[in-house]
């Protein structure tokens, strides 16, 4: 878990770092910004940072970035915090660039629409857009043309599903989709993104686990962990994860009743042939009987497989081949 614990660790400088005026953009001169009265009810501020945090609707923002911008580069990050601002429309942000967004806190901002961060495509590395009222899946096909974005969160938000093909070619380490209201992951979401560490889609409502939903053209990386705690799981399709190899699987508290071998077999062949780590399992009703015994007959499986305990109480590891009966 060394390896986890780090990119969270980095994660969370990075997301916390912007509060204190610190950001990729760090030293970039503002003097680029409008006039102060022109420019209200946003402002410019020390480190190249630009706030709207006193916006009360969209259109204000709008009219705000209508000014005039002198181009001295990108700014360092974008805030608007605890605002009643409902929408980030296309192209809202004019002739202004970020390398950060920080949109945080807005209970009514339901809609991110899909150009809404056109300009800042050679320059985005980081958006926190936690905390918000975000239902709309246009917000991946913003987030899709950032190139060079490595960390999204979009934690705490309403959204109800990922679509196919979700985000582009693109250098994203860390995705945050904790706690949202997800019900479905679409096939080919995340495929392009060969630097892709932590995914966490825990604390949603996802029952089931579609074919090529995990599936991925390159990896860079040395393990992908891949968090889902917390759904309501029930069934995983024959290739949904045909495309993990180094990986690390959490399904802790979800409701399957067994692992199909046509879904699982392959999965694990590639953990032990890649050195992967574990598949999680802990707090799944497991009934376990013949349906499982392709798991007891191959001990090969038994490191990478935790907390799987069965109906009667038992660790799958202790069962043996004579106590499963033919299916």
């Amino acid at each position: 878990m060394k390896g986890l614990h780090l990119v969270t660790i980095a994660c969370m400088l990075i997301f916390t770092a912007g509060d204190r005026g610190i950001g990729p953009g760090q030293g970039v001169p503002t003097s680029g910004c409008p006039s102060e009265e022109l420019f209200l009810p946003c402002k410019c501020e020390g480190s190249a940072v630009i706030q709207c945090n006193k916006a009360e609707t969209t259109d204000e923002v709008v009219e705000s970035f209508k000014q005039k911008f002198e181009d001295f580069g990108a700014f360092g990050t974008f805030h608007m915090k605890n605002t009643t601002v409902s929408k980030i429309p296309s192209r809202l942000f004019g002739p202004a660039k970020f390398y950060s967004f920080r949109i945080t806190g807005n209970l009514n901002l339901y809609t991110v629409e899909d150009n809404a961060f056109a300009g800042s495509e050679p320059f985005a590395e980081l958006i926190d857009m936690s905390n918000n009222a975000i239902f709309s899946s246009s917000v991946f096909q913003a987030i899709s043309k950032l190139g060079r974005l490595q960390y999204i969160n979009l934690e705490n938000n309403s959204l109800i599903e990922v679509p196919d093909n979700a985000f582009g070619k693109q250098l994203l380490q860390f995705i945050s989709l904790r706690n949202n209201k997800i019900q479905s992951v679409g096939q080919y979401a995340f495929q392009h993104l060969a630097s892709l560490q932590r995914l966490d889609l825990r604390d949603n409502l996802i029952t089931m686990l579609q074919d090529n939903v995990f599936y991925f053209v390159q990896t860079t990386v040395d393990y992908i962990s891949i968090a889902l705690e917390n759904n309501k799981i029930y069934d995983v399709s024959n290739g949904a994860l045909v495309g993990l190899k180094r990986s690390e699987l959490l399904l802790i508290n979800n409701l399957l009743t067994t692992l199909k071998a046509e879904a699982f077999q392959p999965y694990l062949e590639n953990i032990v042939k890649f050195e992967g780590r574990a598949i999680v399992l802990k707090d799944n009703p497991f009934y376990c009987d013949c349906h499982v015994k392709w798991i007891v007959e191959n001990k090969s499986y038994w490191p990478y497989i935790g907390a799987m305990i069965c109906h009667d109480g038992r660790a799958i590891q202790s069962y043996t081949v004579e106590e499963l009966e033919e299916c």
